[in-house]
């Protein structure tokens, strides 16, 4: 929770993608090492507005790096999935 948490502090959408946007969900799978670096990221539900999509993408990096695995998690790396979820607020 505390990875999704951190992310969604640090998306900020385009302002003029509020009513135009084709989709407004977007879904990122990524990588996260045991230093808590992202290693990768990869889209898997577009929004099918480029912009949009590297909003989303440049929160997951921007976010990091995040908490260090405790050490009794024997992982290398751990794969999450994000879903961002733009809605309008009237």
């Amino acid at each position: 929770k505390q990875v999704f948490d951190q992310i969604d502090k640090f998306w900020h959408p385009p302002k003029d993608k509020y009513f135009h946007e084709k989709s407004n969900v977007i879904e990122i799978e990524f990588v996260i090492a045991k230093n808590g670096t992202v290693e990768s990221t990869k889209i898997l539900t577009s929004s099918l507005d480029a912009d949009l999509d590297q909003s989303a993408v440049q929160a997951i990096q921007n976010a990091g790096p995040f908490s260090p695995f405790p050490s009794e998690l024997n992982v290398d790396r751990h794969k999450f999935t994000q879903k961002f979820l733009l809605h309008q607020d009237f």
